[in-house]
């Protein structure tokens, strides 16, 4: 009677995800800056992260292009509002310091 061995066996390659960490805090620093965009730096710090995620973290491209998309609308937002509050507010001033 002959005897075979029993295969060896191997553990189950694991495969890593690459870090997505500038992508990731694109994001949420994009998303958070929907209800306090009126911080002026969230906004800015999500372009920021964005671009730079897009260099280093080819990856997760998908993150990184919805931070910087949603960043620069919530600052197109935030400025047109500050213009649009200047416009009303300075002629009512004028207005109020001439009585």
């Amino acid at each position: 009677m002959t005897t075979t061995p029993a295969p060896e066996v191997s553990p189950a390659p694991t495969a890593f995800a690459p870090p997505r960490t500038l992508s990731i805090l694109s994001l949420v620093a994009a998303i958070a800056s929907v209800p306090l965009g009126h911080i002026v730096i969230l906004p800015i710090a999500a372009i920021v992260l964005g671009f730079l995620a897009r260099s280093r973290e080819p990856w997760a491209r998908t993150m990184s292009t919805w931070g910087i998309a949603i960043g620069f609308v919530v600052l197109f937002w935030w400025v047109a509002v500050g213009f649009f509050a200047l416009a009303f507010w300075v002629p009512l001033s004028i207005l109020h310091f001439w009585h």
